[in-house]
């Protein structure tokens, strides 16, 4: 019987057929969940199935979240597992370095590594006297030759008691040299101002 738009109507499917259809349907959700358990993204699955993007998320967006918590699942079993010892819990048999992974991805903030600006002081915020002093205390257990950071310049280091009548020398003869007005030159380590000790 034809309809009346002019398109034909479709048949009746039989039981059979509507069986076979609704197996059809749930092995290919199973593929598309497998696929997203093996960590294939949205594009690869898309491209392998030939569905289109708005198909894929609207009719199976169900079986890609399912594929990506089920490999988590499993992969997170088989770590706990690693890390315990067996399912007989032997800690004989537990790998140590799953242990550390497991505490410090699932043991809360107890078992953290601590994060880069917990490592130590920031040396920053020093001044470069506090840095040679520093460098002194911890000298005895360097094995690495003692680096020279003591300033040559007058200008650079602190005034001394017996420099303290020079200093209105300096704050005149600021920036006057032996080569010219000095102008825009800033003390120079290394250029013949340095004087030594």
């Amino acid at each position: 019987m034809s309809n009346p738009l002019g398109r034909p109507r479709r048949k009746e499917y039989t039981a059979a057929e509507l069986e076979e259809l609704r197996k059809a349907k749930v092995e290919f959700e199973q593929s598309i969940e497998a696929m997203a358990g093996n960590g294939l993204t949205p594009e690869q699955i898309m491209l392998l199935t030939k569905l289109k993007p708005g198909r894929l998320y609207r009719q199976y967006r169900g079986a890609l979240l399912r594929g990506q918590a089920r490999a988590v699942n499993e992969v997170s079993a088989m770590a706990r597992l690693l890390a315990s010892g067996g399912p007989e819990k032997d800690w004989r048999r537990a790998d140590a370095g799953m242990i550390k992974y497991w505490l410090d991805r699932q043991g809360g903030a107890n078992w953290r590594a601590p994060k880069a600006d917990e490592d130590g002081p920031d040396l920053a915020s020093l001044t470069t006297e506090q840095l040679i002093e520093l460098e002194r205390a911890l000298r005895p257990l360097a094995k690495a030759p003692l680096i020279d950071v003591t300033p040559n310049d007058r200008r650079d280091r602190p005034l001394a008691k017996e420099d303290e009548g020079d200093e209105d020398q300096l704050a005149e003869g600021e920036g006057e040299g032996e080569g010219g007005s000095g102008a825009g030159e800033v003390g120079s380590v290394g250029e013949g101002e340095g004087r030594a000790e």
